[in-house]
């Protein structure tokens, strides 16, 4: 298992310069030049040199990158050229937000899809089967931005329930904390109860038609513990990669949440400093968002090791 550890470790060194040099090419091309967005229609070529030479945009992009590159590992992102500030500070500052969004958005859709999955599993092919599959096809179709529109407009303005917008960090109180996340999170949810909820009915169903499970009830064991003992765990791998896979997509879908509802989080700075040609906080939330990434997938391995002794290895 340990072997296996430090293997999966090693192999995400690759795929971190992968993300890093694309992302460092990508926003050169993409994004313009920051000196002239910093300095302003009236600069002087001297002024866009004296800035291109401070912030060493100056140099070849191979020069830039390694030197980017060196720092960052050494956990230095570059300082941001519109906050005039440290970038790991500013990362620092915008995690909270996005995180407590992220982690309430997977806690629901693993709360309400793996029960609904295992449930139309249990029924498949009756009323409730096509009741639950069906609306899991509603969640997965509508947008993030309608459904957030729609909360806001239903539970905020016309019912006066809760805030409109806005955040308040979980030092304010869990309820405050709460009541600034429960919209966002009605929002983002959906798509990802649903897809879970399908990938774990269609396991369930699967190993439902194992002959261990014909035997189990053979045996005279009762529905219940065919289903809870002999078949969610053995059908929880495919599970467990879905929500690994959700982890990721979580991390691109809050952009739009987090904007909608004015959060101040990562996915909001990401956006901002894209309008203002901020390259250095750009390159550092999406290293800090693939490290994150990456290392749920990383978790999702061990506890398949975990649960199922084949693939420790």
């Amino acid at each position: 298992m340990a072997s296996a550890l430090v293997g999966r470790l090693a192999a995400m060194v690759p795929v971190l310069l992968t993300v890093a040099a694309t992302v460092f090419l990508l926003l050169r091309i993409g994004i313009g030049d920051p000196a002239a967005s910093m300095a302003g229609d009236a600069a002087s070529t001297a002024q866009l040199a004296a800035i291109r030479t401070q912030f060493g945009l100056d140099q070849p992009v191979a020069v830039q990158f390694a030197t980017w590159l060196g720092h960052a590992a050494r956990g230095d992102l570059g300082t941001s050229f519109y906050f005039r500030v440290p970038v790991a500070d500013l990362i620092g500052e915008r995690f909270g937000p996005t995180v407590s969004l992220a982690a309430l958005t997977l806690a629901v859709a693993v709360a309400l899809g793996v029960p609904l999955g295992v449930a139309a599993a249990n029924r498949r092919g009756r009323w409730l089967d096509r009741t639950l599959m069906g609306f899991t096809v509603v969640g997965f179709s509508a947008p993030s931005f309608v459904v957030a529109y729609a909360c806001v407009y239903i539970f905020a303005i016309r019912l006066g329930w809760l805030p409109v917008q806005g955040y308040a960090p979980l030092s304010a109180g869990l309820g405050t904390w709460l009541a600034h996340l429960v919209l966002p999170v009605l929002s983002l949810a959906p798509v990802y109860v649903a897809v879970i909820a399908r990938m774990t009915r269609a396991s369930v169903a699967e190993t439902l038609g194992e002959d261990y499970v014909r035997t189990a009830r053979a045996k005279g064991a009762a529905p219940v513990r065919v289903l809870l003992r002999h078949a969610l765990p053995n059908a929880a791998a495919p599970v467990l990669t879905v929500i690994g896979v959700a982890i990721g997509l979580l991390m691109g879908g809050v952009v739009v949440i987090e904007n909608v509802f004015n959060l101040p989080g990562l996915g909001r700075l990401v956006v901002d400093s894209v309008v203002a040609g901020d390259y250095p906080v750009v390159q550092g939330a999406i290293l800090v968002s693939a490290v994150i990434c990456l290392g749920a997938n990383l978790a999702i391995d061990i506890v398949y090791g975990l649960i199922d002794p084949r693939i420790r290895t």
